[in-house]
């Protein structure tokens, strides 16, 4: 999305499966509202069309232009204007789990894959429950990178973590989530002190281990039922403050500044975005 200064502040909400979370994501719509942007809602297929035990697909509408003034848009003639058109700054899709995959995705294979182009190649892994893990055993090889091994033992995953390999947790109702979310564990610190990438913007706003990029080990423990780890990446650029440090063989005029590399720099940013937005 390109920002336009010179207008109102516009967000895209795209709300997609699971239908079960939808109560939990509703409420943010009011509170963007409230901090005064205009939210233009989307609904995927599915959720524009689909009744279930949670509710209608027109109550579901109904709800949405109550809220925003505005009639949510359910077709890919409606919602291509978006980008080219730089018709807001910002876009939410709400739940996620295409966003964590897209996390790990660009991470392991070194290409930006952003949650929508996994929603397009991945959709159909989500269904009225949730998404399916089996996305993680299946998709991953698709693109280049491999899942090593599934455990539902939280024990098995921190010593992965502490030999380096990047883990996928779900997570049940506690301390991240009031359903069910996943987390993307990228990286370990001494003392068990974790990297952690999450899909939920919210998040960002009301847990303080976002503030420093750390948190402990044990808040995915409680709540954690199941645990993807993965191959470690390969690559690295060796003169990346981030991915890859001072190693030796890295350029010598890299190594006099604090360097980045491009896919770094990009997931810092998307990091800074999402404190900026949730008001930190």
């Amino acid at each position: 999305m390109m920002n336009r200064p010179d207008g109102p502040r516009t967000v895209a909400f795209a709300l997609c499966g699971s239908f079960c979370s939808f109560s939990a994501v509703l409420p943010q719509v009011r509170r963007l509202r409230a901090l005064g942007w205009r939210v233009l809602p989307i609904l995927s297929c599915s959720a524009a069309a689909l009744d279930t035990r949670f509710g209608t697909a027109a109550a579901l509408r109904a709800q949405l232009q109550e809220m925003t003034g505005e009639t949510p848009l359910t077709t890919l003639q409606q919602v291509e204007p978006l980008g080219p058109k730089g018709m807001a700054q910002a876009l939410i899709i709400a739940p996620a789990t295409g966003t964590t995959m897209a996390m790990l995705a660009t991470y392991m294979a070194d290409t930006e894959l952003t949650p929508p182009e996994m929603c397009r190649r991945y959709g159909g892994y989500c269904y009225d429950h949730g998404t399916d893990g089996s996305l993680f055993v299946v998709a991953p090889a698709q693109m280049g990178f491999y899942l090593k091994k599934k455990t539902f033992e939280w024990r098995e995953a921190r010593d992965a973590m502490r030999e380096g390999y990047v883990v996928v947790c779900v997570q049940t109702k506690g301390y991240w989530t009031r359903g069910g979310h996943y987390l993307l564990l990228e990286k370990m610190f001494d003392d068990d002190v974790i990297q952690v990438r999450d899909s939920n913007i919210y998040n960002y706003g009301k847990l303080e281990g976002h503030k420093t990029d750390r948190f402990d080990f044990s808040t995915v423990v409680p709540s954690g039922t199941a645990y993807w780890i993965f191959e470690n990446k390969v690559v690295t650029i060796p003169a990346c403050a981030r991915c890859g440090g001072t190693e030796e063989g890295a350029p010598e005029a890299l190594l006099t500044e604090d360097y980045l590399c491009e896919k770094c720099a990009a997931a810092l940013a998307r990091r800074g975005t999402y404190l900026e937005y949730s008001g930190v």
